[in-house]
Order: C-alpha cells, then sequence, then structure tokens
C-alpha cells in the first residue's frame, strides 16, 4: 500500500517542513508506519493517521528514531488500532490449540505506539497533536535528550498516555492526559509513566506543568521502581487531577514519595471511592 506521507518524507531535504495534505491516511504500522529519518517538521494539520489492524503486539505509528531536530505538529489523528486489534483465536483452524492465544489480554503486553521516540534522538519536539486508541502508548520516549512534549491530547490509550524510559531534558506542558486503561486493559495504565528499564538509565532534567489528567486506570503520574537514576524532577502544582486515582505515585529508587499513612490507606481502603487518591502528593520535586 503506498504511503504518501512517508514518500513526502523520503523527498524532503533535511530542515524542510513537510506538510500532507489533509485526509485519513490508513498505514500498515508493523515495523512502523511513518519513519522520519531527518532533520524535518511533520505538519499534520488536518491530516488523520489511522493504523490499520494487526495482530503484532508491536508497532509504531509515527517512528522518531536516532534522528535530531524533529518537530510533529498539530495532527488532527494519530490513531492506533487496539479496538480493531485482531486477537489470537482459541483454536487454529484444524482444531488444536492456538499457542500464540493467552486467555486474560493483558497479557499480550502493550507495544503499539502512536508516537516512538527513541535513539539518542535530540531536540525533538511533540506540538498540538491528538493521539488515540493505541494498542500501547500514546506517546513513548525511551533515549532522548531535549523533548518538548506540549498541548497535546493523549487519550484513549491501551496501556499509557505517555511513558518515558530515558531522557535527559523534557517539558510536559499543557497535555490532556486521559481515559487510559479502559480498552481491553494492560496495567499500568497511568496518564504519566517514568520508569527507567535498567539500572543504568537515568530519568533527569523533567518538568511537568498545567496538564490534565482525568479517568486513568493506573496513577495519573508515575515514577519508577526500582531501577535507574531520577533527578532534578519537578512536577508543579498546576497540573489538574480528577480526584479518582493516585494523582502521583513516587517508588523511585531510593525516594518515598507517598506519605505511609496514605499508602496504607490505598491498602486498605482504595477500593472505596475517595481513599484510592486521598492524601497522594499533588505536586514533587527530586533534586
Amino acid at each position: 500500500m503506498s504511503n504518501l506521507i512517508q514518500e513526502l518524507i523520503d523527498r524532503a531535504d533535511s530542515g524542510a517542513t513537510v506538510k500532507p495534505p489533509p485526509g485519513q491516511y490508513n498505514v500498515d504500522v508493523v515495523g512502523c508506519g511513518v519513519n522520519i529519518i531527518k532533520p524535518l517538521t511533520l505538519d499534520l494539520t488536518g491530516v488523520v493517521i489511522q493504523a490499520l489492524p494487526t495482530d503484532q503486539v508491536m508497532s509504531i505509528i509515527i517512528n522518531i528514531n536516532a534522528v535530531n531536530d524533529v518537530s510533529v505538529i498539530n495532527a488532527s489523528g494519530i490513531v492506533g488500532e487496539a479496538s480493531n486489534h485482531i486477537w489470537p483465536s482459541k483454536t487454529l483452524p484444524d482444531g488444536s490449540p492456538n499457542p500464540k492465544y493467552k486467555p486474560n489480554q493483558a497479557d499480550y503486553g502493550g507495544q503499539g505506539f502512536g508516537i516512538f521516540v527513541a535513539g539518542g534522538a535530540r531536540n525533538v519536539r511533540l506540538i498540538n497533536n491528538n493521539v488515540s486508541n493505541c494498542f500501547g502508548d500514546g506517546i513513548y520516549v525511551d533515549t532522548a535528550y531535549n523533548v518538548e512534549v506540549r498541548k497535546n491530547r493523549s487519550l484513549g490509550n491501551r496501556r499509557q498516555a505517555m511513558s518515558v524510559i530515558a531522557v535527559d531534558g523534557i517539558d510536559v506542558i499543557e497535555n490532556d492526559f486521559s481515559n487510559t486503561g479502559h480498552q481491553l486493559w494492560t496495567p499500568p495504565g497511568c496518564g504519566n509513566d517514568f520508569e527507567c528499564n535498567g539500572a543504568e538509565q537515568i530519568i533527569a532534567n523533567v518538568n511537568v506543568s498545567k496538564n490534565n489528567y482525568a479517568n486513568n486506570v493506573g496513577s495519573h503520574i508515575a515514577f519508577g521502581t526500582n531501577k535507574g537514576i531520577y533527578k532534578n524532577i519537578r512536577v508543579f502544582n498546576d497540573n489538574i487531577f480528577d480526584g479518582k486515582s493516585q494523582p502521583i505515585w513516587v517508588a523511585a529508587p531510593g525516594v518515598l514519595g507517598t506519605p505511609w499513612w496514605a499508602f496504607l490507606l490505598n491498602r486498605s481502603l482504595g477500593w472505596m471511592d475517595g481513599y484510592r487518591w486521598w492524601g497522594y502528593p499533588t505536586s514533587w520535586y527530586r533534586p
């Protein structure tokens, strides 16, 4: 299938602005649907990129990998295929059990990404995009430097609205990260999850400000498990939380970000409305 957006990117000069004609573009996202291979601005005003259904767990709609000075702006829609995903059948055509079948759909994982930033990409701007219905995360940042995520709406994705694995310098400002994890849920279902995958990884120089978080199955903002280095992180007190989940949940190495009494309330009464979030911080600083 012809991919006009990819053809325009391939023909463009470095530093150019690529602006496809308005309309819906249905793309095969196994591997990736749109691969940005040079410095440029991809202006998607009036454009919807719709992922075609797939039976693969791993897919990417827009890939920004090992390339610098890239902006993706104004997308009317970067739409995943979570609601149309092709799930393995319980049995094969001959009636024998299908080894790919799992009784719990959450066990299939969530590696279908809307916008994927990785490979040491530098100076990446994601501005004013609508990302939704992704099999995994709306936005995924892994090993990147100087990233701006501003005025995006990452809504209704299966795993997270945005995950950050390793970054040095990211501003997350004036976005809407909501309605995560309700569709064929796979955990954790957070608005933002800042979580290193390895002890050698670093999440540093982070600013989170003026975002909206609502109706997420998991925490609205989460930091860490037991791996990685977390430093110079600021979640300002101007974000909007809906009071239905933990505003900020922290388990970064060596950091107790949750009061002990709030943690106990959550574990003992978390099933009751009002106690899932009560006592959790709404701003946080990690020097």
